[in-house]
């Protein structure tokens, strides 16, 4: 096997020590209601899951006081009234590392960033502009999920040839160059393997074995062959049950 796998990484929750603000869509919004308003239009690209189409798709984005609009190439494909926003909140799956839900009478509309730093962007300027009702709305629950979630998540490409060692050290490595503004509490790679999922199989399975092939593991392969995304979460190689093992970034 060559094909490389796609895949989202999680860390426990447990080793994020520090991340720098703001740190939620809650902060942002609290943030900004203490500064003046920003009148500039905010620019940039966001990944925009379809209508019918459950794949994100990238989409250039343009926010001003009143709506979002997305545009894909020189076409203008839709328009987000601001008013119309009545929920402002973290995307719930978990397989979306950088996930935002703008509900509106007429659909739920989610997006996704492509890291942290434009996460932090386009939630504060949301939030900036919609009213204080549709962000107060949210729980304190699911902001310190949605919080934790991309923050502890990365995405990475594991090719068949790493060793279930080099797969944790690759991931670590991916991690620190991704999410520059968070401080981790110091940590051995070694200490960890992987816990490991197929989503669309709905199977998972511990990858215990530090010199054991990834690509010799069913989920790997199940995930490549369908070309899902795969999800894995480094554990403890003393830790004996999948619930203890991934409860910690999931509470």
């Amino acid at each position: 096997m060559t094909t490389t796998c796609k895949c989202i990484a999680h860390l426990p929750k447990s080793l994020v020590a520090e991340i720098d603000p703001p740190n939620s869509i809650r902060d942002a919004h609290l943030h900004h209601q203490r500064h003046p308003l920003d009148n500039d239009v905010v620019k940039g690209v966001l990944f925009k899951r379809g209508k019918i189409n459950p794949a994100f798709q990238r989409r250039y984005f343009e926010l001003t006081l009143e709506s979002l609009t997305y545009y894909c190439g020189d076409d203008m494909r839709g328009v987000i009234p601001l008013s119309t926003i009545s929920t402002v909140q973290s995307h719930a799956d978990p397989s979306v590392a950088w996930g935002i839900e703008l509900v509106t009478p007429a659909r739920t509309w989610v997006l996704s960033a492509a890291n942290g730093g434009d996460y932090r962007k386009w939630t504060a300027s949301i939030c900036q502009r919609v009213s204080v009702d549709a962000v107060a709305m949210e729980s304190h629950r699911e902001l310190h999920d949605g919080k934790y979630r991309g923050v502890c998540a990365v995405q990475v490409e594991l090719s068949p040839t790493y060793s279930v060692a080099d797969a944790v050290k690759y991931i670590c490595a991916c991690y620190m160059q991704t999410h520059t503004t968070v401080t981790l509490h110091p940590f051995d790679p070694t200490d960890y393997v992987l816990e490991a999922t197929a989503m669309t199989k709905s199977t998972s399975g511990r990858w215990k074995d530090p010199a054991r092939k990834v690509a010799s593991y069913d989920e790997f392969q199940t995930c490549c062959a369908a070309k899902e995304t795969l999800e894995v979460t480094l554990v403890l190689r003393e830790e004996k049950t999948t619930t203890n093992a991934t409860k910690d970034y999931m509470e």
